[in-house]
Parts: structure tokens; sequence; C-alpha cells
């Protein structure tokens, strides 16, 4: 579901919102950080991953995985 929100830049509190999760440290360790990692999001500020103004986009790779969970 985050790789489909994430499609056009978001920020953390919106997407949280979406989802209707408050915990923001639960979410970024449970969710957010994993799928960075994985490289399947993105910061749109990377040298400043902790910046209020951050946002997150699917990258190339998610919207790959996407495609395939969709046509499944």
């Amino acid at each position: 579901m985050i790789l489909l929100i994430a499609r056009e830049p978001i920020d953390l509190k919106s997407l949280m919102g979406i989802l209707k999760m408050t915990n923001r440290t639960r979410f970024k360790n449970k969710f957010i950080d994993p799928l960075i990692d994985a490289n399947f999001i993105e910061y749109l500020i990377p040298d400043k991953p902790k910046s209020q103004f951050q946002k997150y986009l699917t990258t190339e790779k998610g919207k790959k995985l996407l495609e395939l969970i969709m046509d499944h």
C-alpha cells in the first residue's frame, strides 16, 4: 500500500494519516526504513533523512514490484 501511495511525493505525516497509523517511530522503523533499505522507496532529501520537509517516493524498483503484484 505504501508503494502505491508514494508514487507521488508524500511526507510521513500524510502517509501515516492515510494509513491510519499513529505511532511515528514504530511506523518508520517497521515500514518506512525497511522499504528504503530494500530500495523500494527513497528520500527526496537523501542527505537529510530527518528533515521536517522530508518526502518519500516510490523508486523504479518499487514501481516494478507494483507491476508484478498487479499483474497477478
